[in-house]
């Protein structure tokens, strides 16, 4: 009899325990922390809106990266956490993002790396325009705690966070014939200096 009420006991406590072992975050560029707004993107100077996606992306190998427009496929370990329409919610302006939160099921505590891509079309590098944020670092909420904000809060409440992201901007996703041409120009310059020496 005792023995089941032990073994009973622990199993609760193993339960319980495994409830928890999981992070969540808030996939909204438009809170910030505090005294800032969040996190605007752009196109020219102007705020996107709903035709431009946004993704969450993370991943729990670091990765570093500054904030820039399309310049080729994306870091193979980003993996996505969670996707949105700009300017989905009508009570935040164009230019900022809010989705569904993340829940990583694996996490239990330490730091994740986030960063936030923007696109026009079909997916990153599929449209004619896209760029991503800075990438971030920061905790994750885990237990009954409210999941804090996608920005890299550096307080208290979100561990030791990489800092603000900072607004950033998309730009032009070259056509694949231009990449093409681009490669065979610089095969034929390749080509044409072997032949001079």
């Amino acid at each position: 009899m005792k023995k089941t009420l032990v073994m009973g006991i622990l199993g609760l406590a193993v339960g319980a325990a495994s409830s928890y072992g999981q992070g969540s975050i808030q996939f909204n560029t438009y809170i910030g922390f505090t005294g800032c707004s969040g996190l605007l993107t752009e196109y020219l100077g102007v705020p996107l809106n709903n035709t431009y996606t946004g993704e969450l992306l993370y991943s729990t190998t670091p990765i570093t990266e500054a904030a820039g427009v399309y310049s080729g496929p994306l870091n193979p370990l980003w993996q996505i956490g969670s996707t949105a329409s700009f300017h989905s919610n009508p009570a935040i302006p164009d230019g900022y993002l809010q989705g569904p939160n993340f829940t990583l099921t694996s996490y239990v505590s330490g730091q994740v790396y986030f960063e936030i891509i923007a696109f026009n079309g079909a997916s990153y590098g599929a449209g004619s325009l896209a760029g991503h944020s800075a990438s971030f670092h920061q905790g994750m909420a885990t237990g009954a705690t409210s999941p804090w904000p996608a920005d890299g809060n550096p307080s208290a409440l979100n561990g030791s966070g990489s800092g603000i992201i900072g607004q950033f901007t998309v730009g032009p996703v070259p056509e694949p014939t231009t990449l093409a041409l681009g490669g065979l120009g610089g095969l034929a310059l390749l080509l044409m200096r072997r032949k001079q020496s």
